[in-house]
């Protein structure tokens, strides 16, 4: 293996921080499962100012100066000109969250969790169909996937179970749950690597 690998003891604790560096903060929860789990929530860390480079240029800044445009600060020219820091970038972009929900049976400890989440990928096993049998093997369905993504963001189900390569029985599992533009789990399973498809997930 070409790159270190650290092992992460993760908590009972809810929201538990158990990772971060310059660019992102990685947090866990617990799930209910028939054995230990946890779900994760990457959130990017803010950004630094975006450059406009029509306008840097033109107002005199140097490539050497770009790096202080970046961390918000004013730049003088090599002809004594001020280059005021807000004349030139753009604010930057706001942080990313991306949620990953392992097998779970349902949770509303969670939907706190999952607040503020652009995207949420869920091991969702079961049809809406099944609800009774996913309950009792702890595990998700497509129903409650959808209560966890709740009003925002994205949500791509990997689904496990069989039947879920006929789309529109996924897609009725989800109605009353997406808006009418969401279409959204059938436009993702579409796109699903094909060998999931040719394995049934």
């Amino acid at each position: 293996m070409e790159y270190p690998l650290h092992f992460v003891a993760c908590s009972d604790e809810a929201g538990a921080r158990v990772f971060e560096d310059e660019a992102v903060q990685i947090f866990s929860h617990p799930l209910r499962h028939s054995i230990p789990t946890w779900g994760y929530k990457v959130v990017t860390r803010r950004g630094m100012r975006r450059i406009d480079a029509q306008k840097a240029r033109a107002a005199g800044v140097e490539s050497c100066d770009m790096r202080r445009l970046q961390l918000g600060m004013d730049v003088v020219t090599q002809s004594g000109a001020t280059v005021l820091n807000a004349a030139v970038t753009l604010d930057p972009r706001p942080p990313l969250q991306f949620a990953y929900i392992t097998d779970t049976a349902p949770l509303p400890l969670l939907v706190d969790f999952l607040r503020g989440a652009h995207v949420l990928y869920h091991e969702s096993t079961f049809l809406s169909t099944h609800n009774e049998l996913a309950q009792k093997s702890l595990h998700g369905s497509a129903s409650c996937t959808n209560r966890l993504r709740g009003r925002g963001g994205h949500l791509v189900s990997r689904a496990l179970f069989r039947a879920l390569r006929e789309q529109s029985a996924l897609c009725g599992g989800s109605a009353g749950h997406f808006p009418p533009s969401g279409s959204g789990i059938q436009r993702h399973a579409s796109r699903a690597h094909p060998g999931w498809r040719a394995a049934g997930v």
